[in-house]
């Protein structure tokens, strides 16, 4: 037997004979007239302290003096004495004496919420709620850890509006039970009790007093009904309480919608003139069949919504990467253009440079062949910017959409339908980028070095007169006939404009000093030839 065991059964004896017993979750006080058995069974107790769960045993008798139990001393018998039973008690664990002590526990709507393990002496089926255990006080119980918050239901004074006050608790978890319901005992009885009452004042959307305690429900027919929740409570109804209760609070998200189609429902099918306690086991039933089917078609409607969603984003998705490779081809197609401009310039410089006249002034070229190079830069770095720009509030819009518009999906689903397929297209474009980039300069490179390099005039010249001297050593007859040609015909041309030129302008056809003897006299007189 346990020392937490023997202490109740102190208790009880005391009860028994007459006294009184109240706990708390610090200490358990009681009163009465004591025989010589009981007075040993505390000085027992006295000498087993400190012990798991109990801190200290004292007493007082009727004219306040403090007494000391461990003598258990004969001049004590049928004193009335009052004791004091101090307890270890923390917010995750409390120990219970008397069933009284689960009371002070389940009641307590704050210390119900936070309360993960309780322990009470005595011998019972053990049993287990959504958020907490109750089990028999051993020798080996010990302090429950505190567990995370979030995990639990959500807060049903955040749809109920208790104007009595302290009578919708803070979280229903403390009340649902979640293991099988155990063979009935003083302790289950005594939280069940707590359980119903908990919660049927999270059912309903009001709970206020006009000389009695009432419940309001609202819907089509909004009802003030007298709640009368004292005890018994019957076995139907703590059932009907926890179903639905379950389905409200513990059964996922859109907690605010299955509330309200649970309390339409009920109001709608609340006959008049029957309090609460006593038409929920049966109305609450049909009520909760009713409000699951609304929610199923609540349910298909919003699928339908979310698949329209989905395919919104679909499209949107295909939107955008089709605008990425739309991007990516422009900027391919401004390139050739721009490299189809400095082509055009460069050809120019290397025909000049194939020609026989030299640059007298070669600024002019050099300007033209710097502002092509301009020109380059500031389309590359325009093109470049605007597509940055673009993708910058692309992607200030993406994260709009998941907010407001895709907030249903996980962060996992989203990614994949989403963020995976444009961060690809956007890589892809970023690679033709480096590409573009590399070629602009290459070709960058090459206008500035045609326009700023050594002397490239004399390069080419050297050039063309190597491959020149090169033809004329060994010409293929077809080209010897040619040049024949040409030349016969460059003859008689030559002697036709010298011919005409002579006629038009004799001093211009034949320089003075040519070597030929002076001109026949004007009178026609024949010279010493005879001609």
């Amino acid at each position: 037997m346990t020392l937490a065991i023997r202490i109740h059964e102190l208790v009880d004896a005391i009860l028994l004979a007459g006294g009184g017993s109240s706990e708390r979750l610090d200490r358990l006080d009681l009163h009465g007239r004591l025989d010589q058995e009981q007075l040993r069974g505390w000085a027992e107790v006295l000498a087993a302290l400190p012990a798991v769960g109990v801190d200290s045993v004292s007493a007082i008798d009727a004219l306040g003096d403090q007494v000391d139990l461990a003598t258990a001393a004969a001049e004590l018998v049928g004193q009335e004495l009052r004791i004091q039973v101090s307890k270890f008690s923390s917010p995750t664990t409390a120990f219970c004496l008397t069933t009284d002590g689960i009371g002070a526990v389940f009641a307590d709507y704050e210390v119900s919420s936070l309360v993960r393990q309780v322990w009470v002496a005595c011998d019972f089926d053990r049993f287990k709620t959504e958020s907490c255990r109750i089990d028999p006080w051993t020798d080996d119980a010990s302090e429950a850890e505190a567990e995370d918050e979030e995990a639990r239901v959500p807060d049903p004074r955040r749809l109920v509006k208790d104007f009595v006050g302290g009578r919708v608790p803070k979280s229903i978890s403390p009340y649902l039970l979640t293991s099988g319901e155990p063979v009935p005992s003083k302790v289950f009885d005594k939280w069940k009790d707590l359980a119903v009452v908990r919660l049927l004042h999270s059912l309903v959307n009001e709970v206020i007093s006009t000389g009695g305690e009432e419940v309001v429900i609202t819907g089509t027919r909004p009802r003030k009904i007298e709640s009368n929740l004292n005890s018994p409570y019957s076995a139907e109804l703590f059932t009907a309480a926890t179903e639905a209760a379950r389905w409200v609070y513990a059964s996922g998200r859109d907690v605010d919608t299955r509330f309200a189609l649970f309390t339409y429902e009920l109001s709608r099918e609340w006959p008049d003139a029957l309090n609460f306690k006593d038409g929920f086991a049966a109305r609450g039933v049909l009520s909760l069949e009713a409000a699951k089917t609304a929610f199923r078609a609540h349910v298909q409607e919003t699928s339908k919504d979310t698949l329209k969603s989905l395919g919104d984003l679909r499209k949107t998705l295909s939107e955008e990467v089709t605008k990425v490779v739309a991007q990516t081809r422009d900027l391919l197609g401004t390139m050739w253009r721009d490299f189809m401009i400095a082509a055009t310039v460069f050809l120019g410089r290397i025909v000049l440079l194939g020609s026989d006249k030299p640059l007298s002034n070669p600024g002019p070229l050099r300007a033209l062949l710097s502002g092509a190079v301009i020109f380059l830069v500031l389309s590359l770095f325009l093109s470049l910017r605007t597509n940055a720009k673009f993708m910058s509030i692309s992607s200030a819009s993406l994260s709009e959409w998941r907010r407001k518009l895709y907030g249903f999906m996980n962060d996992d689903d989203f990614n994949k339908l989403a963020n995976v397929p444009l961060e690809e297209s956007t890589r892809e474009y970023k690679r033709v980028v480096r590409w573009v980039a590399a070629a602009y300069v290459v070709v960058i490179a090459c206008l500035l070095w045609t326009a700023w390099g050594g002397n490239a005039k004399q390069s080419a010249g050297s050039l063309l007169g190597t491959l020149q001297g090169t033809a004329a050593s060994t010409p293929p007859a077809s080209v010897t006939s040619a040049a024949s040609a040409a030349s016969a015909t460059a003859a008689t041309a030559a002697t036709a404009a010298n011919g005409t030129i002579s006629t038009q302008t004799p001093s211009a056809a034949f320089p003075r000093n040519t070597g030929l003897s002076t001109l026949p006299p004007a009178s026609g007189k024949p010279n010493a030839n005879g001609h």
